[in-house]
This record gives structure tokens, C-alpha cells and sequence, in this order.
């Protein structure tokens, strides 16, 4: 389990205050006299999802009381025997300071990331040129679609020559539920709709079936972002073209009718 924060329980009623993700580390000192909320605390515990129960033992409690042996399998919850002499202030130093570096270390994957993109739309790179990136970090196929659904560029870790396609079948298939203006999931499928002015433009599919970890759900985010803004380019230079089209044909009269 990912582990966002280590606390110290040190009263029976501790579940009304966690929110998820905690390393709750106890004495089991506040149910020494009150065995009988033990159950209670640890299932609600549990059940508020915690990421992880470590208890000191020969402290208060001789063993690890079979009770939360019980709660944290029945919901999952790995279990820590701390031994009397460790001291509750090192293991949160040491938690603590794994939780910081790798949110250290997952600004600085992000911020290359969209350096790499700037660059890329400094010299006009194309569709392909954008989704390499995040395909190659995170080790999947990655696609980009127009709205009408042509391909405009994809990144391939699929040996089926007709992955594209397949890609192409299944967002269909969401898409004929109706419009999607947020990313969702679909069947293997990661899907990021670029949307200028409620408008969908485009799609970014980054096909793997495990959930996308945070740092490539913000770095999706940013490649959208991104592709947002050469769609929008393009859409422009279209536009620029199809209006010098029309105004030569109602404008022009020296010009022959074929």
C-alpha cells in the first residue's frame, strides 16, 4: 500500500481522525483498560483506509493482540511488529523522508518532461514527435487522435500492426455513449480529450491496462495540454486556407470557371 503520512494513535476513538493513506503506529497504550474498543477502533481503521498498522510490542501489550491479526486480514492491511526499543520518532523520520524524495523526484521526471515538450513545439515538431515521450517513460502505446478520429501520430509498444486501429474501435465505443469533456478508463484505455471552449479536438490515448501512477497522469495532463495547442494551430492554419480558397473563388473573376 502507498503510504501519504505516518501518525501515532494513542487514543480509542482514532478512526474519526485519518482520511487514508496513513502508517498508524501504536503502544495500543489507550486500550491497556479498554479492550473491549479495541475491535471497534482497528475495523474502523481499516475501513477508512489505512495504508498500514505497526504495533510496539512489550510495552503495553505483550503480542500483537489477535484481534487486529484479524481485522488487518480480513481487510488487507499489512501488519508491523515493532520491537520495544525502536523508537516511533525514526520511523517516521525515515517514512518521511522516503514520502519527500520521491515527490522531489516526481517534480523534477515532470518538469523534464515539459521541457522536452517545449522544445519540441519551439521547432514545430510533429504529433508523433509530442507522445514519444510518455510512451517511452511509460513503457506503452501511446496515441493521437483528431476529432473526426484520424490519426495524427502514436507511439507504438504493440507487435499487432493493427493496434491503431483496435485504439480507434474502442474510442468509438466510448464515444458513442456520448461526448467526453474529462479523461476516463476504458477498457485498457486511457483516454484525455483536448477541449478548447467545450470543444473536443482531439484525443490522447495512452493504452495500458494498470491505472496510471500519479506522475504519468500529470505528465498525460501536460501532453495534453500541449497538443491542445497544435491542434489549435492547425485548426487555425486550416481555417486560413479554406477562407483564401473561398475568397478566390468569389473574388477572383479573372480566374477561369474550371
Amino acid at each position: 500500500n502507498k503510504i501519504s503520512f505516518v501518525t501515532v494513535s494513542e487514543v480509542p476513538d482514532f478512526y474519526e481522525w485519518v482520511t487514508g493513506g496513513e502508517l498508524v503506529l501504536t503502544t495500543l497504550y489507550a486500550f491497556k483498560d479498554h479492550k473491549d474498543l479495541l475491535v471497534l477502533n482497528y475495523t474502523e481503521l481499516a475501513k477508512r483506509g489505512v495504508s498500514a498498522f505497526g504495533v510496539k510490542v512489550n510495552r503495553f501489550f505483550e503480542a500483537i493482540p489477535d484481534d487486529i491479526i484479524e481485522i488487518a486480514n480480513a481487510y488487507k492491511v499489512p501488519l508491523f511488529k515493532i520491537k520495544r526499543e525502536t523508537k516511533f520518532r525514526e520511523i517516521i523520520q525515515a517514512i518521511s523522508a522516503e514520502i519527500n524524495n520521491l515527490q522531489t523526484n516526481l517534480l523534477i521526471e515532470v518538469e523534464k518532461h515539459y521541457s522536452e515538450l517545449a522544445k519540441i513545439a519551439l521547432v514545430s515538431g510533429d504529433f508523433s514527435d509530442y507522445i514519444r515521450g510518455l510512451a517511452r517513460r511509460k513503457g506503452c502505446s501511446v496515441y493521437c487522435f483528431q476529432g473526426d478520429l484520424k490519426l495524427l501520430g502514436n507511439c507504438q509498444y504493440s507487435a499487432s500492426g493493427n493496434a491503431a486501429q483496435v485504439s480507434k474501435e474502442k474510442l468509438e465505443q466510448v464515444l458513442s455513449q456520448g461526448e467526453i469533456l474529462q479523461p476516463v478508463y476504458h477498457d485498457g484505455q486511457h483516454i484525455f480529450p483536448c477541449v478548447t471552449r467545450g470543444q473536443v479536438i482531439g484525443y490522447l490515448i495512452v493504452a495500458d491496462e494498470e491505472p496510471l501512477s500519479e506522475k504519468h497522469t500529470l505528465m498525460a495532463a501536460q501532453l495534453t495540454t500541449f497538443l491542445t495547442m497544435k491542434l489549435m494551430d492547425q485548426l487555425a492554419i486550416e481555417q486560413k486556407i479554406l477562407t483564401s480558397l473561398l475568397d478566390e473563388l468569389l473574388y477572383k473573376r479573372s480566374l477561369s470557371e474550371e
